[in-house]
């Protein structure tokens, strides 16, 4: 990864253009578009992201790992967005990511990992969980930036803002910096917090439930988040002297959710400081020794987003007043959000004062942390004091935004895709996609503005929708991809989907797997100069795969990362081609019978089986589960069955090689190709078959010149033969 300087006198990367204008939340200047269809911008990058936050950094990876240039432009001087420079490091993972991480969020997770591990240092101090993750944001930012540096075809260009978006007709070429400065690509992406980048480029797009220029009444809280540590001793710079503007009201609030209390039950309300503190409890590795999140007395430090919602009310209040709620245009108002933003600041502030004051929590050995010491991006409020500038210094640089706008896709996704119903097996899963290319895991979670009225209409949603499970769902190649508008993706919390959607994918392992997903699309669309809407999905998911970036509802033991079937499995479960013995074994090594082929050959080849069986075969009756898959091949002619007279199939006979040869070469129509195997003679009624699909590598030979055709087919074969055969069939 390189930081690119500019031709002129000042050539330090943070000072590309011009820096970062103090508006709190806008993040990119909101001007005009700017239209170029008689002077194209120069291409100098394939993609562009903007906004380096947890999607904005997974999608610059994924893309420039698949070969692509790669132009990452962030606002900030950090990267990580919510999971760092908004100060929200403990990851919020359901538990499908919990056991089973995947892609660049599991890669991070490694990384950040073996910092602590070689301190001895657990990080498992939040949430009351020993399989938690939890950083510091300085930690987290240092791991992305490390990942970043290694792919020398990434530009970063932090303390950058976008000023305008590029167009040729309906199609994003690129954008214009606040320098002046033109970077062209074939595909742009917006991976900023609040969707900024859709309303520059002119996407249709949601905001709240409403809709681009009417966005809707309310939105969900935001957080001005901070990290709290225990000083010994606390430096007098961040001790408060006097109480922050409105400390008596916030003060009202902070009592009932958090008092000055012995530790405590953490489900009864107040909650004492130290059960406050194992909630996000973070790893110090500024002191000895080490902790988890059930050590209580020992957390040095820990995360400030419980009590300081913006503007929320305390959900245990009994006061009828309570309901305040974030207006949508937040979203699209610039000014009103720099405001806001400051508000929800002085707030955290307060809270900070509350921890210290002996008439609140009394810990005078608590103050805000110096993660973020140093950093050039720190925007300042007018209404903080300034005896209080020390302390805002140290402040994360950016609230938690948990809501975006969102562009309408060519699918919105809704909680009809992503409501989780228990399977055989007890786990909760969504809807199976056959399109997906991420994945989600997280309850529904609105942080207020989440009543019926203030959902979408549009999409049949009630409040009762939100009291769902968590669990895995999946998410299509089309949520990424605006209705009309080419050359652009979504790559962050901006996706198509639905408010109570968007409320179980804003998290930190979801936004990253949505983010690659994006990057595998802008890659290959740029690699074959194409638009994102026409990107074969069957070619993302397989760039996924290839990167162990998990696209299944299913986890099988027998598959694990790193076994060579585990690709082939991910897309055959996912497609619904071909599931487990149980939800947990796939049978890798498992045979076949003609029964389970005739039912994965008609899913492949999608034949009609709705009609009654007729009884053709003599041994399948029609009462046969899959006598409607058996007798649909039979009409493709795919198979003639076992003998001919009578007339059968042998439904429970294991499946050899050279008949699922034969089963593929027909279902695939594929030519004759000529091929020598030391043991398919030439006469061998079954030659052409076995010859077509060892020549097009749908089946693998079982030794060197060598494919054993009497032997039982695999199931671990047999995905990764449905897999080449659907490549097949799609043209690839």
């Amino acid at each position: 990864m390189s930081e690119p300087t500019v031709p002129g006198p000042i050539r330090t990367c943070r000072s590309i253009g011009v820096a970062a204008p103090r508006l709190l939340g806008a993040g990119i200047t909101l001007l005009a578009l700017a239209l170029y269809p008689q002077s194209p911008p120069p291409l100098p990058y394939d993609v562009i992201v903007v906004g380096a936050g947890a999607g904005g950094v997974a999608a610059a990876l994924q893309a420039a790992r698949m070969g692509s240039r790669v132009a990452l432009i962030e606002d900030t001087d950090w990267v990580g967005g919510q999971m760092s420079s908004a100060g929200v490091s403990t990851m919020d993972e359901g538990h499908f990511f919990a056991a089973n991480p995947t892609g660049i969020y599991r890669e991070f997770l490694e990384r950040a990992t073996a910092v602590y591990s070689s301190r001895s240092k657990s990080v498992a101090t939040c949430y009351w969980s020993p399989s938690s993750h939890c950083f510091e944001p300085l930690q987290v930012e240092r791991t992305l930036r490390a990942m970043l540096h290694e792919q020398p075809n990434i530009d970063l260009y932090p303390l950058t803002t976008v000023s305008a978006v590029l167009l040729n007709g309906a199609a994003v070429t690129g954008v214009r910096l606040s320098s002046g400065r033109e970077l062209g690509a074939r595909v742009t992406m917006d991976a900023t917090e609040a969707g900024d980048l859709l309303a520059l480029a002119g996407a249709e797009y949601y905001a709240g439930n409403g809709a681009g220029s009417t966005p809707g009444s309310c939105i969900q809280d935001i957080t001005y988040a901070a990290v709290i540590q225990r000083y010994d001793p606390l430096p007098a710079g961040l001790r408060f002297t006097e109480p922050p503007p409105g400390y008596v009201q916030a003060r009202d609030e902070f009592r009932r959710t958090l008092a000055r209390l012995p530790f405590n039950d953490p489900t009864r309300y107040p909650v004492s400081f130290q059960v406050h503190n194992q909630y996000r409890g973070l790893p110090d590795l500024n002191r000895p020794g080490s902790y988890t999140s059930l050590d209580a007395a020992l957390i040095t430090k820990a995360g400030v987003n419980w009590v300081n919602d913006f503007p929320t009310y305390s959900p245990y209040a009994t006061d009828p007043l309570r309901r305040f709620l974030l207006p949508a245009t937040f979203l699209t108002d610039p000014a009103m959000r720099d405001d806001l933003i400051c508000q929800a600041k002085l707030k955290t502030l307060n809270l900070l004062y509350f921890i210290q004051d002996p008439g609140g929590l009394n810990q005078p050995d608590w103050s805000v942390s110096q993660d973020f010491a140093g950093s050039q991006a720190q925007r300042y409020c007018s209404i903080i004091p300034q005896s209080m500038k020390s302390i805002e210094a140290l402040l994360p640089l950016r609230p938690y935004i948990r809501e975006s706008r969102r562009i309408m896709a060519v699918h919105d996704l809704t909680i009809n895709d992503i409501r989780r119903t228990p399977g055989p097996d007890g786990v909760p899963r969504g809807k199976s996609l056959p399109t997906a290319v991420a994945l989600g895991d997280y309850f529904v979670d609105l942080h207020n503005c989440d009543s019926t009225p203030d959902l979408e209409p549009r999409f049949g949603e009630t409040s009762s929708d939100t009291r769902g499970l968590d669990g895995p769902f999946q998410v299509p190649i089309e949520s990424f991809i605006p209705k009309r508008l080419d050359g652009f993706l979504a790559a962050e919390k901006n996706l198509g989907y639905s408010r109570l959607a968007s409320g179980a994918l804003r998290l930190q392992p979801a936004v990253m797997s949505t983010g690659q997903a994006a990057g595998a699309i802008a890659a290959l669309a740029a690699a074959s100069r194409i638009q994102p809407r026409q990107v074969n999905p069957l070619l993302v998911q397989k760039a996924l795969t290839a990167s162990e970036s998990a696209i299944s509802l299913y986890v099988y033991s027998d598959v694990p990362f790193g076994s060579p079937y585990w690709p082939d499995v991910q897309l055959a479960s996912s497609r619904g081609l071909m599931l487990g013995y149980s939800f947990s074994n796939f049978g890798v090594t498992g045979v076949i019978t003609r029964r389970e082929a005739a039912l994965v050959l008609t899913r492949l080849l999608n034949l009609p089986t709705a009609q009654p069986a007729e009884g053709i075969f003599d041994d399948v009756p029609p009462t046969d589960p899959a006598a409607t898959a058996i007798e649909a091949i039979y009409r493709r002619q795919i198979t003639q069955g076992c003998s001919a007279a009578p007339l059968n199939f042998c439904p429970d006979a294991t499946l050899s090689r050279e008949q699922l040869a034969a089963f593929l070469a027909r279902a695939l129509q594929l030519p004759y190709a000529a091929i020598t195997l030391a043991d398919v003679s030439l006469k061998s009624p079954l030659y052409s078959s076995i010859a077509a699909v060892s020549a097009r590598s749908i089946m693998e030979p079982c030794a060197p010149g060598l494919f054993c055709p009497g032997a039982p087919a695999l199931r671990g074969g047999l995905a990764r033969s449905l897999i080449r055969a659907l490549s097949v069939l799609n043209g690839l």
